[in-house]
């Protein structure tokens, strides 16, 4: 979906979430940060979004997941053979939401920042299926999507997760079957508050 603008700010329910009867574990995504970070803590925060929603989902936490990610610019997929041969395969991940996660944009990307130094406006945290990083600024200027994710989110059915203080963009949901390029929702609890979809 080319030019549309999905919004998502703070709610009440974020700021319930920060403080539950019993905590949510918590991971950390700083772009640029060292390989093999384990998300605990900002000084080991995971150098992308894939490998943390892939450490949550094993953790199966009956409490929930939250994944705290620092201002940048996270994508579903790096190009292996360069950008003129990017593949159905690299184009088909995407970020898949699974229970009990929350994503939370906005954080400063340096420091140790807390939920109270978080800032979406000011500290853009963007997801992008934009893999080649060669999309026109102008979201209204269909050029450069062959070679995008499909989908930049995923949501599956009786999936409840929320995703916060982020914008989503650079989906190309061009192939057979496929619709809706930011994000795909399918029956699940999945709620964007004060996201942006562009």
């Amino acid at each position: 979906m080319f030019g549309s603008r999905f919004i998502v700010l703070a709610s009440v329910g974020i700021v319930t979430l920060a403080a539950p009867c019993f905590a949510q574990v918590v991971l950390r995504v700083r772009p640029g940060a060292q390989t093999g970070g384990d998300g605990t803590t900002w000084n080991s925060a995971f150098s992308n979004l894939s490998d943390a929603l892939t450490a949550g989902r094993a953790l199966n936490s009956p409490t929930g997941v939250q994944i705290w990610l620092a201002a940048g610019t996270y994508k579903p997929a790096s190009i292996v053979g360069g950008c003129g041969s990017v593949t159905l395969a690299e184009r088909s991940a995407s970020f898949e939401m699974f229970s009990r996660l929350t994503i939370l944009g906005g954080f400063p990307a340096t420091g140790e920042p807390g939920l109270s130094e978080r800032n979406s406006a000011q500290f853009e945290t963007i997801l992008s299926g934009d893999l080649c990083g060669d999309d026109p600024v102008d979201p209204l200027i269909i050029a450069n999507r062959a070679d995008n994710s499909l989908h930049v989110v995923t949501v599956d059915f009786a999936v409840q997760a929320v995703i916060d203080g982020v914008t989503i963009r650079g989906g190309n949901a061009d192939a057979p079957g496929a619709t809706r390029g930011g994000a795909i929702n399918e029956a699940a609890d999945f709620k964007a508050p004060h996201s942006e979809d562009g």
